[in-house]
């Protein structure tokens, strides 16, 4: 934290001036990360991450089913509810836009 000791400042412009030169070129010959900062790679992550998170659901279910005693009406409820609906799973999102976050990491001046 700034302020904190003598050295704040120094150790706090040192991150920040590694950190804009990660944004514009890579380290042993990879690319710059801001190369992948864009929103279809966003989305299909996201995308990714709730199909999972979906398939993995309707796994478990599946499993307590299978370990505790219900009935099939019980058991058809719980699958109803925990399904995995592939290419239909829902998203709750609350975030921010990564676009002036960017700039700001890139740019330690800013």
């Amino acid at each position: 934290m700034l302020g904190s000791s003598d050295m704040a400042f120094e150790q706090a412009w040192a991150r920040h001036k590694i950190l804009s030169k990660s944004c514009t070129e890579g380290g042993d010959g990879s690319p710059a990360v801001s190369e992948f900062v864009n929103t279809p790679s966003v989305v299909q992550d996201m995308v990714e991450i709730i199909e999972r998170l979906g398939e993995w659901r309707e796994k478990e279910a599946k499993n307590i089913i299978a370990s505790v005693a219900t009935s099939a009406s019980q058991a058809a409820e719980v699958m109803e509810r925990a399904a995995w609906r592939k290419g239909r799973e829902k998203l709750q999102y609350w975030g921010f836009s990564y676009v002036s976050q960017v700039f700001d990491f890139c740019d330690p001046l800013r």
